[in-house]
């Protein structure tokens, strides 16, 4: 890596060829890749639109891509650029170009929490993945849909899509785009509620994160593996769960950038920890930890699907504290941003919730109409762990409910 002193640096405007160079030399240089940010998003935004020279802007956003949206997050500063790269990957019928703009998209919509459009992105890269000679993409794509199940338990998932994704990924040589496989599949099968095979690949994401001594992906990994351990602690009362939970929460805040530029990911160390607080049974320090990542999502631009998780969990922690109305507030807030998806895992959740804090409230029969309702919308959701957990939960509270 050349170190960067901004004082010697001249910036001559110079085209794709020039920038890639040199963003490769400075790979891992934070300060370098903060200072030359808007420079590099100039170039491309002209080099793009040069039918001679969009093949190395393209060469040079796949290089800087992973750094600015992925890591850093700069997603509405960097969507007009992959729009900019896909009217000439249609026009010049590319179709190399063409999966690498979807599967950028994809991932910008993944992070702006628009799961139908981030699918329908991912796709598109996937089906245009010619077997053979696109592994990247393949593995790129795939992770992207994986991450999907947070927001559909229902989203395309099977074993031949694990399959080839796996397959993909023991043909290349770059061990942040494995790590980020194995992360997704960490994060995907978590959702489902099958933690035996979550934290299995987690440990292979964090094994190899490790091995390529990579700060963030470490981080990222360790974070995965946190949740992970934590929902095998209340589906499966792991005994180890809860100590490991939070070992591999520190792991990620000593790891992971955090601060103004990537304030959604300090919010997540936040609500982390609050979950810790609250698996300890420390619930005004969950409470505390619940209200101030609320308090630190606003003003800013993120999915309000991230938001109703968070007020969900403060009404859970309220519920613990006597605090019925608040919760019941906070549960009214979150539904209001539910009942407009189809992700009926999370309106099961809800619902769930709800109608347990009915019966707290001795509203007996409200309780009951409620809770029904959320089992009736099991069907929706696929024959999964976490489907099978959530029914024992619900029919538990219905018979609580039906004895009084």
């Amino acid at each position: 890596m050349v170190a960067f002193n901004p004082q010697n640096e001249a910036i001559p405007r110079k085209d794709s060829r020039i920038w890639l160079r040199r963003a490769e030399q400075h790979r891992g240089d934070a300060i370098w890749l903060m200072h030359h940010e808007e420079l590099l998003h100039s170039v491309l935004a002209h080099d793009l639109n040069q039918p001679s020279l969009y093949l190395h802007a393209m060469d040079l956003l796949t290089s800087i891509f992973p750094i600015y949206v992925i890591e850093r997050g700069h997603v509405d500063k960097w969507l007009p650029i992959i729009y900019y790269a896909l009217a000439p990957a249609i026009n010049l019928k590319r179709d190399d170009c063409l999966m690498r703009v979807y599967s950028w998209l994809g991932e910008i919509y993944l992070k702006k929490g628009e799961a139908g459009q981030a699918r329908g992105a991912f796709t598109n890269a996937l089906s245009r993945a010619r077997e053979g000679t696109t592994h990247e993409v393949v593995v790129a794509a795939s992770t992207g849909l994986f991450r999907l199940q947070w927001f559909d338990l229902k989203q395309h998932f099977n074993e031949a899509m694990v399959e080839r994704a796996l397959a993909s990924n023991r043909q290349i040589d770059d061990p942040v785009l494995q790590v980020r496989l194995y992360a997704a599949l960490c994060a995907a099968y978590t959702e489902m509620g099958d933690t035996t095979r979550a934290i299995g690949y987690g440990q292979m994401g964090y094994g190899l994160a490790l091995r390529a001594n990579n700060m963030a992906e470490i981080g990222r990994a360790a974070f995965d593996l946190a949740i992970s351990y934590r929902l095998a602690t209340f589906f499966h009362q792991l005994s180890s769960g809860s100590r490991l939970c939070q070992i591999y929460t520190e792991i990620a805040q000593s790891h992971l950038p955090v601060g103004e530029d990537d304030a959604w990911q300090t919010i997540r160390l936040i609500y982390q920890h609050a979950f810790n607080q609250f698996g300890e049974g420390n619930y005004r320090a969950a409470e505390y930890g619940f209200q101030t990542a609320l308090d630190a999502v606003e003003g800013l631009n993120i999915s309000p699907y991230y938001v109703a998780t968070i007020l969900q969990a403060l009404g859970v922690t309220e519920v613990e504290l006597g605090k019925l109305e608040a919760a019941r507030q906070h549960y009214h807030q979150a539904w209001l941003i539910w009942r407009k998806t189809r992700d009926w895992a999370h309106h099961v959740t809800l619902l769930h919730a709800l109608g347990f804090l009915e019966g707290r409230r001795a509203r007996f029969l409200a309780g009951r109409v409620i809770l029904r309702r959320a089992r009736r919308l099991c069907d929706k959701l696929s024959d999964t762990p976490r489907r099978a957990h959530l029914e024992t939960l619900i029919d538990q509270s219905l018979q609580e409910i039906e004895s009084r």
